[in-house]
């Protein structure tokens, strides 16, 4: 598998590419849909098929598949390397359709395994962006130093232990 350096370009985006093979392995995820007009974010199982389908599952969130059934709903998993010092982050937008009895008997997956009765969803891999950022900034010496607080200032300072 190559290093991630071998993929950072200079603003951290991969290549859609890469982002089908930092998906390839499956795992747990989060699919974004609306419900009574509201965002809601649905953590879900999810594996990627032989044709680059996105199989999302979200065990007993039955609701899901009415919700997002037949409608553009956003999906997003991450991961880490922390050895290379590097998270990544892969979001696919596109169509969400149920999966049918006869698509469900294709969905394999290593780590996770779907329940018979769980409603799956088969989202295309319409829109796939996908980036990694550091997790240590490395200093000019080498050594791992933590990222700064966002927008550049000073970490706040450390809260003092709650009493007991």
């Amino acid at each position: 598998m190559a290093d991630m350096n071998d993929v950072l370009s200079l603003t951290g985006d991969l290549a859609r590419r890469r982002c089908m093979e930092l998906l390839r392995d499956g795992g747990y995820g989060r699919v974004a849909v609306t419900e009574r007009a509201l965002p809601v974010i649905v953590p879900v199982n999810y594996c990627l098929t032989a044709s680059d389908e996105v199989v999302i599952g979200a065990g007993s969130r039955a609701g899901l598949t009415q919700t997002a059934g037949d409608t553009v709903v956003c999906f997003e998993a991450g991961g880490q390397d922390t050895t290379a010092g590097h998270a990544w982050s892969v979001t696919v937008t596109g169509y969400a359709r149920p999966l049918t009895d006869g698509q469900r008997l294709r969905v394999v997956s290593a780590r996770w395994l779907p329940q018979p009765d769980e409603p799956l969803l088969r989202l295309a891999t319409t829109e796939v962006t996908g980036r990694v950022f550091p997790l240590l900034d490395r200093s000019a010496d080498g050594q791992a130093d933590p990222l700064p607080w966002p927008g550049g200032a000073p970490a706040p300072p450390s809260l003092p232990a709650a009493p007991i």
